[in-house]
């Protein structure tokens, strides 16, 4: 099995915890879950989209304009 993306993650976590105090605060994860809800939400329809085999590429467009 290919384990080096899981692995490098793995790895950074643990550098970054060692180099800054503040890094596994719950603070700090319950920020970085915060940040990434959105971006999570448009990802999961996305693969729903690429799994039915519908390649729709214009998520990221449409997200943009959703924004303003």
């Amino acid at each position: 099995m290919n384990f080096g993306p899981a692995l490098i993650l793995v790895l950074l976590i643990a550098v970054l915890s060692i180099s800054s105090p503040y890094f596994l605060t719950a603070r700090n994860i319950s920020n970085i879950l915060a940040q990434t809800a959105v971006i999570s939400v448009v990802a999961m329809g996305q693969q729903l989209v690429i799994l039915t085999r519908g390649i729709d590429l214009s998520v990221g467009s449409n997200l943009a304009l959703a924004s303003v």
